[in-house]
């Protein structure tokens, strides 16, 4: 079946865990997570559990971000556009517990007859505000409400501020600054990046044998009555160092072009990273691994182009290089928009279009890009010569009420072999991570120093000391203290 059957495997060992059994990837890593942090508190990985009435569980009312870790040139680990990344998270989280506020406000509207003008950031401006002002040491301004004059901006600060304790006023402005609300406090990106340090400090993640590994920020609904709605629920956030190795493994790529469609902007709120988007993701990315594909194209709701399962596309004819729009209904991704930065630093001309199955399959080259997969050249893409008779393997375990006679599909298969472009911006992208570089000069910014200095790290671990859940997760930070205190005999003020 288009000439790749079983090709794909992931590299993988299965662990068990009190909570059930999980995929490590990278092998060894895993003796090198023995903390994370939920529930605002840093406690042992064994102890992160959920509760079978988890409401994230039950209707995937949860969110989350995919985030990376690099070791540089000289041995020393960076955090790659963290603050975008969280920026992307607390965005996914209003997505969800924005209706709280409008709850609020709504009443006020109507009854007070006030007319609002509202100003929030595109995705673009919140990648850039999320590195200006993490730099900055500010917080970044998401929702601008004008309300006219300044007798209204008070009753809409006064109803806002109810779920939304950060909310500012200035004369008739309203301001909502870019924080979420879980476990009982705020959190903004200063507050994610401090945490993700201590995490990095007490885990001691600068000893894995890698050259990068994964970062898996979640949040979800809390335990509560299981009604479908989040208004009034609380929200819990985790924070996962997760030792992945290349999520598409090493070799060649080949993916499908499958029958499933991605979900339009029309439908859902595809800029968000809420684990209810992924439900159609899964439907592709299994259908095509069972016909022994690494990952599937979907189409978007008109025929074209849009992403694969997890991760965004790009092709190149004649030198020009073209990936979908985001009103194709893809993710905004954080590599996506990195690579595009990189492009054009290339002086490779870059156009977000509507992409056709045709001019797909004519392209000079494909690639991918992702924070799990990385960049990626795609070897080949298939397309079934009838896409119903792919859809009907599907409905085989399904109360379809068909009669359907199975077939053997055949594949049409096109081979990309200029991959000059392809492997330019690749190698663009990993030189970032080589210091004094071309690529680490232009873009250097996007990195955040990990705690790599003995000090740095003992203070990170004594902050965390202060947020440890209970009285043995303090003594196993006290004694890894201890432990590089007399590797070092670093003095710690």
């Amino acid at each position: 079946m288009g000439g790749v059957e079983n090709s794909f495997k992931m590299e993988e060992e299965m662990v068990g865990t009190p909570g059930g059994r999980i995929e490590w990837f990278g092998g060894e890593g895993k003796n090198h997570v023995r903390f994370v942090f939920w529930e605002g508190k840093f406690i042992l990985f064994d102890d992160a559990l959920l509760h079978t009435l988890n409401q994230g569980l039950h209707y995937s009312h949860a969110f989350f971000e995919g985030q990376r870790f690099y070791r540089m040139d000289d041995g020393t680990w960076v955090s790659f556009r963290f603050p975008e990344h969280f920026a992307r998270l607390i965005a996914s989280y209003w997505a969800i517990k924005g209706y709280d506020s409008l709850k609020e406000i709504v009443p006020i509207i109507n009854s007070e007859n006030i007319s609002l003008k509202v100003e929030n950031l595109s995705v673009d401006q919140l990648y850039e505000q999320a590195g200006a002002s993490y730099k900055r040491g500010t917080i970044p301004i998401f929702v601008k409400i004008d309300a006219g004059k300044r007798e209204n901006a008070e009753k809409i600060r006064d109803g806002l501020i109810k779920n939304i304790p950060d909310v500012l006023l200035e004369d008739k402005i309203v301001d909502v600054p870019l924080v979420m609300y879980a476990d009982g406090r705020s959190y903004d990106i200063q507050d994610l990046m401090d945490l993700t340090k201590e995490l990095f400090a007490i885990n001691d993640l600068d000893m894995l044998d890698a050259e990068s590994f994964y970062y898996r920020p979640f949040a979800t609904i809390s335990n509560s009555p299981l009604k479908l709605q989040t208004l009034g629920k609380e929200v819990v956030l985790g924070l996962f160092p997760l030792p992945w190795g290349p999520y598409l493994g090493k070799g060649d790529i080949h993916m499908v072009i499958g029958p499933w469609r991605r979900i339009s902007p029309e439908q859902f709120k595809t800029y968000a990273k809420m684990a209810g988007n992924y439900t159609n993701s899964l439907l592709s990315a299994n259908l095509s691994r069972v016909f022994g594909f690494a990952e599937g194209i979907m189409l978007d709701a008109d025929g074209d182009v849009a992403e694969g399962s997890a991760m965004n596309l790009f092709i190149v004819k004649d030198g020009v290089v073209c990936t979908p729009p985001l009103t194709a209904g893809i993710l905004p991704g954080i590599t996506r928009d990195s690579v595009i930065k990189l492009l054009r630093f290339l002086e490779k001309e870059v156009v977000e279009k509507n992409i056709s199955i045709d001019e797909l399959l004519s392209a000079d080259s494909v690639f991918l890009t992702g924070t799990a997969a990385e960049v990626m050249p795609v070897t080949t893409i298939s397309i079934p010569k009838n896409f119903e008779k792919m859809k009907e393997y599907d409905e085989i375990f399904s109360p379809s009420g068909k009669s359907t006679k199975i077939e053997r599909i055949e594949f049409r298969c096109v081979e990309y072999k200029d991959r000059e472009i392809a492997d330019e911006v690749k190698n663009a992208f990993f030189d970032l991570f080589n210091r004094g570089s071309k690529t680490n000069r232009e873009f250097g910014d996007w990195l955040q120093e990990m705690p790599n200095d003995e000090k740095e790290k003992i203070w990170m671990m004594r902050r965390a000391i202060e947020n440890a859940r209970d009285n043995e997760v303090k003594r196993e930070i006290q004694n890894r203290i201890n432990q590089l205190k007399g590797k070092t005999k670093a003095k710690v003020f």
